[in-house]
Protein backbone atom coordinates (compact mmCIF):
# COMPACT_ATOMS: atom_id res chain seq x y z
CA UNK A 1 0.00 0.00 0.00
CA UNK A 2 2.84 2.37 0.87
CA UNK A 3 4.43 1.78 -2.53
CA UNK A 4 1.13 2.49 -4.25
CA UNK A 5 0.75 5.78 -2.38
CA UNK A 6 4.29 6.79 -3.24
CA UNK A 7 3.68 5.91 -6.87
CA UNK A 8 0.54 8.05 -6.92
CA UNK A 9 2.44 10.93 -5.29
CA UNK A 10 5.27 10.86 -7.82
CA UNK A 11 2.80 10.43 -10.66
CA UNK A 12 1.15 13.65 -9.56
CA UNK A 13 4.33 15.71 -9.33
CA UNK A 14 6.62 14.23 -11.97
CA UNK A 15 4.64 14.14 -15.23
CA UNK A 16 5.75 17.72 -15.67
CA UNK A 17 9.41 18.62 -15.88
CA UNK A 18 8.38 22.11 -14.79
CA UNK A 19 8.93 23.16 -11.16
CA UNK A 20 8.57 26.52 -9.45
CA UNK A 21 10.96 29.18 -10.68
CA UNK A 22 9.29 32.45 -9.81
CA UNK A 23 6.18 33.66 -8.05
CA UNK A 24 4.34 36.93 -8.51
CA UNK A 25 2.05 37.33 -5.52
CA UNK A 26 -0.24 40.33 -5.83
CA UNK A 27 -0.96 40.16 -2.10
CA UNK A 28 2.71 41.13 -1.72
CA UNK A 29 2.31 43.92 -4.30
CA UNK A 30 4.44 42.05 -6.82
CA UNK A 31 2.57 43.60 -9.72
CA UNK A 32 4.31 46.35 -11.69
CA UNK A 33 1.16 48.40 -12.19
CA UNK A 34 -2.35 48.43 -10.76
CA UNK A 35 -5.53 50.43 -11.18
CA UNK A 36 -7.99 51.19 -8.43
CA UNK A 37 -11.71 51.48 -8.93
CA UNK A 38 -13.61 54.74 -8.99
CA UNK A 39 -14.88 54.53 -5.42
CA UNK A 40 -17.34 57.37 -5.95
CA UNK A 41 -19.01 55.38 -8.73
CA UNK A 42 -18.56 51.73 -7.80
CA UNK A 43 -18.98 50.07 -11.17
CA UNK A 44 -15.68 48.24 -11.30
CA UNK A 45 -13.80 47.45 -14.53
CA UNK A 46 -13.96 43.81 -15.57
CA UNK A 47 -13.07 43.69 -19.29
CA UNK A 48 -9.74 44.98 -20.64
CA UNK A 49 -7.87 45.54 -23.90
CA UNK A 50 -4.66 47.28 -25.00
CA UNK A 51 -4.12 49.44 -28.07
CA UNK A 52 -2.62 52.80 -29.03
CA UNK A 53 -5.79 54.88 -29.48
CA UNK A 54 -4.06 58.30 -29.49
CA UNK A 55 -1.11 57.50 -31.76
CA UNK A 56 1.64 58.41 -29.27
CA UNK A 57 3.50 55.08 -29.59
CA UNK A 58 2.31 53.66 -26.27
CA UNK A 59 -0.47 51.11 -26.00
CA UNK A 60 -3.29 52.43 -23.85
CA UNK A 61 -5.25 50.34 -21.34
CA UNK A 62 -8.97 50.21 -22.13
CA UNK A 63 -11.26 49.05 -19.31
CA UNK A 64 -14.94 48.22 -19.47
CA UNK A 65 -17.08 48.78 -16.36
CA UNK A 66 -20.51 47.56 -17.53
CA UNK A 67 -22.17 48.00 -14.13
CA UNK A 68 -21.06 51.60 -13.65
CA UNK A 69 -23.57 54.37 -13.08
CA UNK A 70 -24.22 56.90 -15.85
CA UNK A 71 -27.47 58.73 -16.62
CA UNK A 72 -28.16 58.33 -12.88
CA UNK A 73 -28.84 54.63 -13.55
CA UNK A 74 -26.79 51.57 -12.65
CA UNK A 75 -25.72 49.11 -15.34
CA UNK A 76 -25.45 51.88 -17.93
CA UNK A 77 -21.75 51.20 -18.21
CA UNK A 78 -18.58 53.22 -18.67
CA UNK A 79 -15.40 52.59 -20.66
CA UNK A 80 -12.21 54.03 -19.17
CA UNK A 81 -8.88 54.49 -20.99
CA UNK A 82 -5.62 55.04 -19.08
CA UNK A 83 -3.00 56.42 -21.44
CA UNK A 84 0.24 54.45 -21.62
CA UNK A 85 3.64 55.99 -20.91
CA UNK A 86 7.16 54.84 -20.02
CA UNK A 87 6.13 53.67 -16.57
CA UNK A 88 8.46 51.34 -14.71
CA UNK A 89 11.70 51.29 -12.75
CA UNK A 90 15.21 52.42 -13.62
CA UNK A 91 16.74 55.26 -15.63
CA UNK A 92 14.37 56.84 -18.14
CA UNK A 93 11.22 55.38 -16.59
CA UNK A 94 8.46 57.17 -14.73
CA UNK A 95 7.99 55.54 -11.31
CA UNK A 96 4.19 55.24 -11.39
CA UNK A 97 2.90 51.88 -10.21
CA UNK A 98 -0.67 52.67 -9.19
CA UNK A 99 -3.41 54.77 -10.76
CA UNK A 100 -6.67 55.60 -8.98
CA UNK A 101 -9.78 56.24 -11.08
CA UNK A 102 -11.45 58.01 -8.16
CA UNK A 103 -11.98 61.76 -7.96
CA UNK A 104 -12.30 64.02 -4.93
CA UNK A 105 -15.06 66.49 -4.23
CA UNK A 106 -12.55 69.29 -4.73
CA UNK A 107 -12.05 68.11 -8.33
CA UNK A 108 -15.73 67.60 -9.17
CA UNK A 109 -19.06 67.06 -7.48
CA UNK A 110 -20.10 64.62 -10.19
CA UNK A 111 -19.36 61.11 -8.85
CA UNK A 112 -19.65 59.56 -12.29
CA UNK A 113 -16.55 61.41 -13.50
CA UNK A 114 -13.20 59.67 -13.07
CA UNK A 115 -9.72 61.07 -12.55
CA UNK A 116 -9.00 60.40 -16.22
CA UNK A 117 -10.73 63.69 -16.99
CA UNK A 118 -8.09 65.65 -15.06
CA UNK A 119 -4.34 66.27 -15.57
CA UNK A 120 -2.15 63.35 -14.55
CA UNK A 121 1.08 65.33 -14.08
CA UNK A 122 2.54 64.48 -17.49
CA UNK A 123 1.24 67.50 -19.47
CA UNK A 124 -1.94 65.74 -20.48
CA UNK A 125 -5.19 64.39 -19.09
CA UNK A 126 -5.06 60.93 -17.53
CA UNK A 127 -7.00 59.31 -20.36
CA UNK A 128 -10.51 58.95 -21.74
CA UNK A 129 -13.95 58.26 -20.29
CA UNK A 130 -16.84 57.11 -22.49
CA UNK A 131 -20.27 56.77 -20.87
CA UNK A 132 -22.96 54.43 -22.12
CA UNK A 133 -26.09 55.93 -23.60
CA UNK A 134 -28.89 53.80 -22.19
CA UNK A 135 -29.66 52.56 -18.71
CA UNK A 136 -29.37 48.80 -18.28
CA UNK A 137 -27.36 48.21 -21.45
CA UNK A 138 -24.05 47.39 -19.70
CA UNK A 139 -21.87 49.31 -22.10
CA UNK A 140 -18.32 47.89 -21.88
CA UNK A 141 -19.24 44.23 -21.37
CA UNK A 142 -16.77 43.36 -24.14
CA UNK A 143 -13.83 45.21 -25.72
CA UNK A 144 -11.37 44.95 -28.59
CA UNK A 145 -8.94 47.27 -30.37
CA UNK A 146 -7.83 47.34 -33.99
CA UNK A 147 -7.12 49.76 -36.82
CA UNK A 148 -10.53 49.53 -38.51
CA UNK A 149 -10.03 52.50 -40.86
CA UNK A 150 -6.35 51.88 -41.65
CA UNK A 151 -5.07 55.27 -40.48
CA UNK A 152 -2.36 53.82 -38.22
CA UNK A 153 -4.21 54.50 -34.94
CA UNK A 154 -6.16 51.85 -33.03
CA UNK A 155 -9.93 52.15 -32.83
CA UNK A 156 -12.11 50.74 -30.05
CA UNK A 157 -14.98 48.26 -30.34
CA UNK A 158 -17.30 48.19 -27.32
CA UNK A 159 -20.00 45.60 -26.78
CA UNK A 160 -23.14 45.66 -24.65
CA UNK A 161 -24.64 42.26 -25.28
CA UNK A 162 -27.31 42.77 -22.59
CA UNK A 163 -28.74 45.72 -24.54
CA UNK A 164 -32.37 46.36 -23.65
CA UNK A 165 -35.27 47.34 -25.92
CA UNK A 166 -35.48 44.53 -26.86
CA UNK A 167 -33.69 42.75 -24.03
CA UNK A 168 -30.52 40.85 -24.87
CA UNK A 169 -30.41 41.84 -28.53
CA UNK A 170 -26.98 43.42 -28.13
CA UNK A 171 -25.16 46.29 -29.75
CA UNK A 172 -21.55 47.06 -30.71
CA UNK A 173 -20.10 50.56 -30.84
CA UNK A 174 -17.10 51.50 -32.95
CA UNK A 175 -15.14 54.53 -31.72
CA UNK A 176 -12.38 56.03 -33.83
CA UNK A 177 -8.96 56.56 -32.30
CA UNK A 178 -7.37 59.96 -32.89
CA UNK A 179 -4.41 62.01 -31.70
CA UNK A 180 -6.57 64.50 -29.79
CA UNK A 181 -8.86 62.06 -28.00
CA UNK A 182 -8.93 62.69 -24.25
CA UNK A 183 -11.25 63.38 -21.35
CA UNK A 184 -15.00 62.81 -21.53
CA UNK A 185 -16.09 61.56 -24.95
CA UNK A 186 -19.77 61.83 -25.88
CA UNK A 187 -20.96 59.06 -28.19
CA UNK A 188 -23.71 61.13 -29.84
CA UNK A 189 -21.22 63.89 -30.66
CA UNK A 190 -18.76 61.36 -32.05
CA UNK A 191 -21.45 59.98 -34.39
CA UNK A 192 -22.39 63.44 -35.62
CA UNK A 193 -18.74 64.14 -36.40
CA UNK A 194 -18.28 60.83 -38.23
CA UNK A 195 -16.03 59.26 -35.60
CA UNK A 196 -18.37 56.57 -34.27
CA UNK A 197 -21.21 54.28 -35.27
CA UNK A 198 -23.04 51.35 -33.75
CA UNK A 199 -24.30 48.00 -35.02
CA UNK A 200 -27.40 46.42 -33.47
CA UNK A 201 -28.08 42.69 -33.23
CA UNK A 202 -30.87 40.80 -34.91
CA UNK A 203 -33.09 39.22 -32.29
CA UNK A 204 -33.95 39.15 -28.60
CA UNK A 205 -31.50 36.99 -26.67
CA UNK A 206 -28.78 37.01 -29.36
CA UNK A 207 -26.19 38.59 -27.03
CA UNK A 208 -24.78 40.27 -30.12
CA UNK A 209 -21.27 41.52 -29.37
CA UNK A 210 -20.58 39.14 -26.50
CA UNK A 211 -17.09 38.61 -27.97
CA UNK A 212 -15.15 41.08 -30.11
CA UNK A 213 -12.00 40.58 -32.15
CA UNK A 214 -9.96 42.26 -34.90
CA UNK A 215 -7.82 40.90 -37.75
CA UNK A 216 -7.08 41.90 -41.35
CA UNK A 217 -8.50 38.92 -43.23
CA UNK A 218 -8.68 40.44 -46.71
CA UNK A 219 -5.17 41.91 -46.58
CA UNK A 220 -6.21 45.49 -47.37
CA UNK A 221 -4.41 47.19 -44.48
CA UNK A 222 -7.58 47.67 -42.46
CA UNK A 223 -8.49 45.47 -39.50
CA UNK A 224 -11.81 43.69 -39.83
CA UNK A 225 -14.26 43.53 -36.92
CA UNK A 226 -15.31 40.04 -35.79
CA UNK A 227 -18.44 39.85 -33.62
CA UNK A 228 -19.33 36.71 -31.66
CA UNK A 229 -22.91 36.17 -30.51
CA UNK A 230 -23.11 32.84 -28.72
CA UNK A 231 -26.86 33.11 -28.09
CA UNK A 232 -27.85 33.91 -31.66
CA UNK A 233 -29.55 31.54 -34.07
CA UNK A 234 -29.47 27.83 -33.41
CA UNK A 235 -26.14 27.69 -31.59
CA UNK A 236 -24.36 31.00 -32.04
CA UNK A 237 -23.33 33.24 -34.91
CA UNK A 238 -20.19 35.12 -35.95
CA UNK A 239 -20.28 38.25 -38.12
CA UNK A 240 -17.30 39.81 -39.88
CA UNK A 241 -17.59 43.44 -40.88
CA UNK A 242 -14.67 44.41 -43.08
CA UNK A 243 -12.60 47.51 -42.28
CA UNK A 244 -13.38 50.83 -43.95
CA UNK A 245 -13.60 54.57 -43.30
CA UNK A 246 -15.86 55.71 -40.47
CA UNK A 247 -17.61 58.33 -42.58
CA UNK A 248 -19.95 58.43 -44.34
CA UNK A 249 -21.68 55.79 -42.25
CA UNK A 250 -24.95 55.38 -40.40
CA UNK A 251 -25.67 53.33 -37.31
CA UNK A 252 -27.99 50.43 -38.10
CA UNK A 253 -28.79 46.75 -37.71
CA UNK A 254 -26.19 44.18 -38.65
CA UNK A 255 -28.12 42.90 -41.68
CA UNK A 256 -28.26 46.42 -43.11
CA UNK A 257 -24.51 46.95 -43.03
CA UNK A 258 -22.84 47.80 -46.33
CA UNK A 259 -21.23 44.90 -48.18
CA UNK A 260 -18.87 43.11 -48.00
CA UNK A 261 -19.67 41.22 -44.82
CA UNK A 262 -19.67 37.59 -43.69
CA UNK A 263 -21.93 35.65 -41.36
CA UNK A 264 -21.06 32.24 -39.89
CA UNK A 265 -23.88 30.07 -38.53
CA UNK A 266 -23.35 27.22 -36.07
CA UNK A 267 -23.24 23.58 -36.99
CA UNK A 268 -25.29 22.31 -34.04
CA UNK A 269 -27.70 23.62 -31.44
CA UNK A 270 -26.24 25.22 -28.30
CA UNK A 271 -22.75 25.25 -29.84
CA UNK A 272 -21.91 28.68 -28.36
CA UNK A 273 -20.16 29.54 -31.61
CA UNK A 274 -17.97 32.62 -31.29
CA UNK A 275 -16.91 32.13 -27.69
CA UNK A 276 -13.22 32.18 -28.64
CA UNK A 277 -11.17 33.59 -31.54
CA UNK A 278 -7.60 33.44 -32.78
CA UNK A 279 -5.90 34.85 -35.87
CA UNK A 280 -2.66 34.37 -37.75
CA UNK A 281 -1.15 32.60 -40.73
CA UNK A 282 -1.61 29.03 -39.49
CA UNK A 283 -1.86 27.56 -42.99
CA UNK A 284 1.26 29.22 -44.39
CA UNK A 285 -0.35 31.03 -47.32
CA UNK A 286 0.72 34.50 -46.16
CA UNK A 287 -2.78 35.61 -45.13
CA UNK A 288 -4.55 35.85 -41.80
CA UNK A 289 -6.53 32.72 -40.97
CA UNK A 290 -9.42 32.67 -38.51
CA UNK A 291 -10.00 30.17 -35.69
CA UNK A 292 -13.45 30.13 -34.07
CA UNK A 293 -14.34 28.28 -30.87
CA UNK A 294 -17.65 26.51 -30.24
CA UNK A 295 -17.29 25.10 -26.69
CA UNK A 296 -20.89 23.90 -26.47
CA UNK A 297 -20.65 21.68 -29.54
CA UNK A 298 -21.77 18.12 -28.78
CA UNK A 299 -21.05 16.51 -32.12
CA UNK A 300 -18.65 13.92 -30.64
CA UNK A 301 -19.47 14.10 -26.90
CA UNK A 302 -21.76 16.23 -24.78
CA UNK A 303 -20.34 19.77 -24.53
CA UNK A 304 -16.94 18.54 -25.64
CA UNK A 305 -16.49 21.55 -27.92
CA UNK A 306 -15.01 22.17 -31.33
CA UNK A 307 -12.63 24.63 -32.98
CA UNK A 308 -12.96 25.65 -36.64
CA UNK A 309 -10.09 27.00 -38.73
CA UNK A 310 -10.76 28.93 -41.92
CA UNK A 311 -7.94 29.69 -44.32
CA UNK A 312 -7.54 33.33 -45.28
CA UNK A 313 -8.41 32.69 -48.91
CA UNK A 314 -11.41 30.57 -47.96
CA UNK A 315 -13.09 33.55 -46.31
CA UNK A 316 -12.89 35.79 -49.38
CA UNK A 317 -15.58 34.04 -51.48
CA UNK A 318 -18.02 34.42 -48.58
CA UNK A 319 -17.50 38.16 -48.02
CA UNK A 320 -21.00 38.96 -49.19
CA UNK A 321 -22.78 35.90 -47.92
CA UNK A 322 -23.40 33.19 -45.39
CA UNK A 323 -21.12 30.43 -44.14
CA UNK A 324 -23.22 27.56 -42.80
CA UNK A 325 -20.82 25.41 -40.78
CA UNK A 326 -23.08 22.40 -41.24
CA UNK A 327 -22.69 22.64 -45.01
CA UNK A 328 -19.34 24.31 -45.71
CA UNK A 329 -16.87 22.27 -47.72
CA UNK A 330 -13.67 24.00 -46.64
CA UNK A 331 -12.70 24.08 -42.98
CA UNK A 332 -10.50 22.24 -40.50
CA UNK A 333 -12.45 21.09 -37.44
CA UNK A 334 -10.48 20.31 -34.27
CA UNK A 335 -12.78 17.93 -32.43
CA UNK A 336 -12.91 16.79 -28.82
CA UNK A 337 -14.36 13.52 -27.56
CA UNK A 338 -14.07 14.39 -23.86
CA UNK A 339 -17.50 15.17 -22.37
CA UNK A 340 -18.00 18.60 -20.80
CA UNK A 341 -14.47 19.90 -21.37
CA UNK A 342 -15.80 22.78 -23.52
CA UNK A 343 -12.79 23.02 -25.81
CA UNK A 344 -12.62 26.23 -27.80
CA UNK A 345 -13.69 28.43 -24.89
CA UNK A 346 -10.46 30.34 -25.47
CA UNK A 347 -7.99 30.32 -28.38
CA UNK A 348 -4.56 31.83 -29.05
CA UNK A 349 -1.87 31.58 -31.73
CA UNK A 350 1.85 32.21 -31.38
CA UNK A 351 5.27 30.78 -32.26
CA UNK A 352 5.76 28.68 -29.11
CA UNK A 353 8.74 26.70 -30.46
CA UNK A 354 10.52 29.50 -32.37
CA UNK A 355 10.44 27.78 -35.76
CA UNK A 356 8.89 30.70 -37.62
CA UNK A 357 5.42 29.09 -37.78
CA UNK A 358 2.39 29.92 -35.66
CA UNK A 359 1.20 27.28 -33.20
CA UNK A 360 -2.32 27.04 -31.77
CA UNK A 361 -3.45 26.83 -28.14
CA UNK A 362 -7.00 25.74 -27.24
CA UNK A 363 -8.53 26.27 -23.81
CA UNK A 364 -10.84 23.63 -22.32
CA UNK A 365 -11.80 24.97 -18.85
CA UNK A 366 -14.41 22.25 -18.28
CA UNK A 367 -11.91 19.38 -18.47
CA UNK A 368 -11.91 17.06 -15.46
CA UNK A 369 -13.74 13.94 -14.31
CA UNK A 370 -16.89 12.97 -12.43
CA UNK A 371 -15.46 13.79 -8.99
CA UNK A 372 -13.07 16.61 -9.95
CA UNK A 373 -15.00 18.74 -12.39
CA UNK A 374 -13.83 21.88 -14.19
CA UNK A 375 -10.15 21.36 -13.47
CA UNK A 376 -9.30 22.82 -16.85
CA UNK A 377 -6.74 22.11 -19.54
CA UNK A 378 -4.94 23.89 -22.38
CA UNK A 379 -3.94 21.98 -25.51
CA UNK A 380 -1.09 23.16 -27.76
CA UNK A 381 -0.57 22.04 -31.36
CA UNK A 382 2.80 22.70 -32.94
CA UNK A 383 2.58 23.72 -36.57
CA UNK A 384 4.43 20.61 -37.84
CA UNK A 385 3.98 18.81 -41.14
CA UNK A 386 1.42 21.32 -42.44
CA UNK A 387 -1.02 20.12 -39.78
CA UNK A 388 -3.36 23.08 -40.34
CA UNK A 389 -3.50 22.78 -44.13
CA UNK A 390 -7.08 22.79 -45.41
CA UNK A 391 -7.98 20.70 -48.44
CA UNK A 392 -11.69 20.32 -47.76
CA UNK A 393 -13.73 19.72 -44.64
CA UNK A 394 -11.62 17.51 -42.41
CA UNK A 395 -11.26 16.65 -38.72
CA UNK A 396 -8.22 16.84 -36.44
CA UNK A 397 -8.48 15.07 -33.09
CA UNK A 398 -7.81 17.31 -30.09
CA UNK A 399 -6.26 14.30 -28.34
CA UNK A 400 -3.35 14.52 -30.82
CA UNK A 401 -2.18 17.85 -29.36
CA UNK A 402 1.56 17.99 -28.66
CA UNK A 403 1.20 19.43 -25.15
CA UNK A 404 -1.51 19.40 -22.49
CA UNK A 405 -1.21 21.86 -19.61
CA UNK A 406 -3.64 20.74 -16.91
CA UNK A 407 -4.81 21.53 -13.40
CA UNK A 408 -4.62 19.03 -10.56
CA UNK A 409 -7.31 20.85 -8.60
CA UNK A 410 -11.02 20.89 -9.32
CA UNK A 411 -13.14 23.93 -10.17
CA UNK A 412 -10.13 26.05 -11.22
CA UNK A 413 -11.29 26.35 -14.84
CA UNK A 414 -7.73 26.52 -16.12
CA UNK A 415 -7.71 27.83 -19.67
CA UNK A 416 -10.66 30.18 -19.32
CA UNK A 417 -8.33 32.85 -20.73
CA UNK A 418 -5.12 32.26 -22.68
CA UNK A 419 -2.76 34.34 -24.81
CA UNK A 420 0.64 34.27 -26.46
CA UNK A 421 3.04 37.17 -25.95
CA UNK A 422 6.74 38.04 -26.07
CA UNK A 423 7.16 38.61 -22.35
CA UNK A 424 10.93 38.15 -22.03
CA UNK A 425 12.09 40.12 -25.11
CA UNK A 426 13.44 36.95 -26.65
CA UNK A 427 12.73 34.97 -29.80
CA UNK A 428 9.41 33.22 -30.00
CA UNK A 429 6.20 33.46 -28.01
CA UNK A 430 5.46 32.75 -24.36
CA UNK A 431 2.11 31.33 -23.25
CA UNK A 432 -0.04 32.75 -20.46
CA UNK A 433 -2.76 30.55 -18.99
CA UNK A 434 -5.34 31.83 -16.48
CA UNK A 435 -7.47 29.97 -13.95
CA UNK A 436 -9.85 32.63 -12.56
CA UNK A 437 -11.37 30.24 -10.01
CA UNK A 438 -8.03 29.11 -8.65
CA UNK A 439 -7.63 28.93 -4.87
CA UNK A 440 -4.29 29.37 -3.13
CA UNK A 441 -4.33 28.16 0.49
CA UNK A 442 -6.33 30.79 2.41
CA UNK A 443 -7.39 32.66 -0.74
CA UNK A 444 -10.36 30.82 -2.27
CA UNK A 445 -11.30 32.05 -5.73
CA UNK A 446 -8.43 34.53 -5.75
CA UNK A 447 -7.47 33.32 -9.21
CA UNK A 448 -4.13 32.17 -10.59
CA UNK A 449 -2.16 32.36 -13.82
CA UNK A 450 1.07 31.00 -15.27
CA UNK A 451 3.49 32.33 -17.87
CA UNK A 452 5.33 29.55 -19.70
CA UNK A 453 8.31 30.47 -21.84
CA UNK A 454 8.54 29.36 -25.43
CA UNK A 455 11.35 27.10 -26.64
CA UNK A 456 13.51 26.40 -29.63
CA UNK A 457 12.60 23.40 -31.81
CA UNK A 458 15.35 21.31 -30.20
CA UNK A 459 14.26 22.03 -26.61
CA UNK A 460 10.51 22.39 -26.92
CA UNK A 461 8.10 20.69 -24.57
CA UNK A 462 6.14 17.73 -25.91
CA UNK A 463 4.83 14.29 -25.25
CA UNK A 464 3.56 14.56 -21.66
CA UNK A 465 0.96 16.26 -19.51
CA UNK A 466 2.23 19.26 -17.60
CA UNK A 467 0.41 19.95 -14.34
CA UNK A 468 0.61 23.68 -13.64
CA UNK A 469 0.36 23.91 -9.87
CA UNK A 470 2.07 26.32 -7.54
CA UNK A 471 5.31 24.29 -7.42
CA UNK A 472 5.70 24.07 -11.19
CA UNK A 473 8.62 25.69 -12.96
CA UNK A 474 6.91 28.68 -14.52
CA UNK A 475 6.08 32.20 -13.46
CA UNK A 476 3.16 31.61 -11.13
CA UNK A 477 0.86 34.58 -10.56
CA UNK A 478 -1.43 34.71 -7.52
CA UNK A 479 -4.57 36.79 -7.07
CA UNK A 480 -4.50 39.27 -4.23
CA UNK A 481 -7.57 38.38 -2.18
CA UNK A 482 -10.32 35.73 -1.89
CA UNK A 483 -12.90 36.29 -4.58
CA UNK A 484 -10.69 38.38 -6.88
CA UNK A 485 -11.01 35.84 -9.72
CA UNK A 486 -7.76 37.03 -11.27
CA UNK A 487 -7.86 36.20 -14.96
CA UNK A 488 -11.53 37.04 -15.46
CA UNK A 489 -10.03 38.79 -18.48
CA UNK A 490 -6.49 39.41 -19.70
CA UNK A 491 -4.78 41.36 -22.45
CA UNK A 492 -1.29 41.92 -23.82
CA UNK A 493 0.49 44.86 -25.43
CA UNK A 494 3.27 47.39 -24.85
CA UNK A 495 1.84 49.77 -22.23
CA UNK A 496 5.18 51.31 -21.23
CA UNK A 497 6.73 51.46 -24.69
CA UNK A 498 9.89 49.45 -24.02
CA UNK A 499 9.44 47.04 -26.93
CA UNK A 500 8.36 44.01 -24.90
CA UNK A 501 4.82 42.80 -24.31
CA UNK A 502 3.19 43.65 -21.00
CA UNK A 503 0.44 41.55 -19.43
CA UNK A 504 -2.66 42.85 -17.66
CA UNK A 505 -5.32 40.94 -15.72
CA UNK A 506 -8.76 41.94 -14.53
CA UNK A 507 -10.66 40.35 -11.69
CA UNK A 508 -14.15 40.00 -10.34
CA UNK A 509 -15.87 43.36 -10.25
CA UNK A 510 -15.98 44.93 -6.81
CA UNK A 511 -14.61 42.33 -4.42
CA UNK A 512 -11.11 43.64 -3.67
CA UNK A 513 -10.81 45.49 -0.34
CA UNK A 514 -7.86 47.49 -1.69
CA UNK A 515 -10.11 48.79 -4.46
CA UNK A 516 -7.95 47.15 -7.14
CA UNK A 517 -9.47 45.43 -10.14
CA UNK A 518 -6.64 45.60 -12.73
CA UNK A 519 -3.09 44.29 -12.25
CA UNK A 520 -0.20 44.50 -14.73
CA UNK A 521 3.22 42.91 -15.20
CA UNK A 522 5.77 44.60 -17.46
CA UNK A 523 7.65 42.30 -19.82
CA UNK A 524 11.42 42.50 -19.62
CA UNK A 525 14.61 40.92 -20.95
CA UNK A 526 15.54 40.28 -17.31
CA UNK A 527 13.24 37.25 -17.35
CA UNK A 528 15.67 35.54 -19.74
CA UNK A 529 18.11 35.12 -16.88
CA UNK A 530 15.86 33.33 -14.40
CA UNK A 531 17.96 30.65 -12.74
CA UNK A 532 16.09 27.39 -13.26
CA UNK A 533 16.91 23.97 -14.55
CA UNK A 534 16.78 23.31 -18.30
CA UNK A 535 13.61 23.04 -20.40
CA UNK A 536 11.77 26.13 -19.22
CA UNK A 537 12.35 29.78 -18.36
CA UNK A 538 15.92 30.04 -19.61
CA UNK A 539 17.81 31.67 -22.44
CA UNK A 540 18.00 29.19 -25.32
CA UNK A 541 20.19 29.52 -28.39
Amino acid sequence: MKNILLAVFFFMILPSLVFAAMEKDFLENDEDYALSDNTRNPGMPGTIALGDINGDGYDDLIMGAPQAVALDESDTGIVYVRFGLNFGEGAGYIPEAWYDLSTTTTQTLDPTLSSLNFPDGFSRLGGVQINGERAGDRFGASLATGDFDGDGICDIAVGMEQSLSPEGTGRVYMIRGRTDIEGLVDLATERIQGRSFYITGRNIGDRFGEKLFFADFNNDGKDDLVIGSSGAGNGGEVDIFYGRAFSPFYSQGVDSLPLPRTKFESEGSNDQLGSGFAKGDLTGNGLQDLAIGAPGNSGFANNSGMTYIFEGTSILPYQQGLVDLAATTRTLRIVSRVPSEKSGSSLASGDFDQDGLLDLAIGAPGWGNDTETNRGRVYVFYNDNAIFQITGTQNLELSLADIRFSSLRKEMRLGSRIAFLNFDDYKGSDLVVAAPFGAFFTRPLAGEAWIIQGHTPSTRLSGVNYFLQWYDRAIHILGQEPGDNLGFDLCTGDFNGDGTNDLFFSGNQGNNSYGKSIWGLFGSASYQQTNVKPRLWNNYE
